[in-house]
């Protein structure tokens, strides 16, 4: 999205609406397709990555609109919240793929999917308390704040202009 254009324009909802309609459709063909094949773990699978990813989207929306250097516990539990969706859906892919796949890939796939998941902790819980004013999520354009703040240690320094994204 280009900083001229705002967050509901014709455009951009056009878009988001074929990406949803796209995913359904995959959705409901591959929910069908495992069902004839009794493949019941894979619908649940398959069920559960569809509403988390609307749950994980909505929760990065409301996330990306509460201001980004304020502590409350919404926030925290937003935190919370994408974390543990985002590291849920990418365990139960692992966890349904090391089903067709040999042990010298599964765990090469599951260290991947554990460092995924410390990654993220990493970014939002650790990190978080260490930048200044600017949000991930928030839309293209929005200018940011001007700050300095440092590590305890003084180890790492991050300088933000006030510049648009």
């Amino acid at each position: 999205m280009y900083p001229s254009q705002s967050k509901n324009s014709p455009n951009t909802v056009l878009v988001h609406a074929m990406a949803f309609f796209y995913l359904t459709f995959n959705t409901i063909s591959t929910i069908y397709r495992a069902y004839i094949n009794d493949d019941m773990p894979m619908v649940a699978l398959v069920v559960f990555v569809y509403v988390g990813y609307f749950l994980l989207h909505h929760c990065l929306e409301v996330y990306g609109g509460l201001p980004s250097h304020e502590e409350s516990p919404r926030k925290e539990i937003l935190k919370v919240t994408i974390w543990g969706l985002s590291s849920t859906i990418v365990f139960g892919f692992v966890y349904e793929l090391s089903t067709i796949m040999s042990v010298a890939v599964v765990l090469p796939v599951f260290s991947l999917a554990v460092m995924t998941s410390a990654f993220l902790f990493c970014f939002y819980f650790v990190y978080d308390k260490y930048r200044c004013g600017f949000t991930f999520w928030g839309s293209v354009g929005e200018s940011i704040s001007s700050c300095r703040s440092s590590c305890p240690a003084g180890e790492l320094a991050i300088e933000c202009n006030s510049e648009n994204v």
